[in-house]
């Protein structure tokens, strides 16, 4: 494939802005979107993993029945040992926190109140 030059893109007409002539400069926002978008994942990511890790919650949080595939509400509080994010583009996001007996696994929905003890 051969480089165009200079020559053979020019499309100069009277009135016409050079940049948009030479096809320079520009910007396409939805890739700016996408870069913010996902450093703000990142860093909720990091805050919400170094809030619960290693401490022990209770509040609105639900256990996953593998027996009926459904996420059933607990009354107990959990030591939490893993965080995962989970968020899709519907309703689905949330935050999946994982116990080291037994790895269950527990999900806090979004506007879900926890509580956090030390």
């Amino acid at each position: 494939m051969r480089a165009k030059i200079l020559n053979e893109i020019q499309n100069f007409e009277k009135g016409q802005d050079p940049k948009k002539a030479l096809d320079l400069g520009g910007i396409v926002p939805s890739k700016k979107f996408y870069e913010i978008f996902k450093k703000a994942k990142q860093e909720w990511y990091a805050y919400i993993k170094e809030l619960l890790e290693g401490k022990t919650i209770s509040g609105d949080i639900r256990k996953f029945n593998p027996s009926n595939y459904h996420w059933e509400p607990i009354s107990y509080p959990i030591k939490v040992t893993l965080v995962k994010y989970e968020f899709n583009s519907g309703d689905g996001s949330g935050i999946k926190v994982f116990t080291k007996s037994n790895n269950d696994e527990f999900y806090i929905a979004p506007g879900s109140k926890i509580y956090i003890k030390e």
